[in-house]
């Protein structure tokens, strides 16, 4: 489901770009897209929050994962993090 301006951030269901591929390394995650020749290397919470990115689960169930597997962060950076990240992850079309 591709991001649009009329839906809040925080209900939609982002799903994970079928011409992405990737490696786990260490709990980090390295991206390569097929398409664009690009890869991405994303740290720990960005990790999980790709996991997550199935189009079954809401940026809202994604926070609340964040806070429960990073409970000594402040949930309002995670939240930030959570919302750039999804933010950066449609513009170079990791997710739809």
């Amino acid at each position: 489901m591709a991001f649009d301006k009329g839906t809040e951030l925080m209900d939609r269901l982002p799903l994970i770009s079928e011409r992405m591929a990737y490696q786990e390394f260490d709990g980090e995650i390295v991206l390569f897209d097929k398409k664009g020749k690009k890869t991405f290397k994303l740290n720990r919470v960005a990790s999980l929050i790709f996991f997550f990115c199935d189009g079954s689960h809401s940026a809202s169930e994604i926070l609340k994962e964040l806070i429960r597997v990073f409970p000594k962060d402040n949930p309002s950076v995670l939240s930030a993090d959570l919302r750039q990240t999804l933010e950066h992850f449609e513009k170079e079309g990791i997710v739809r």
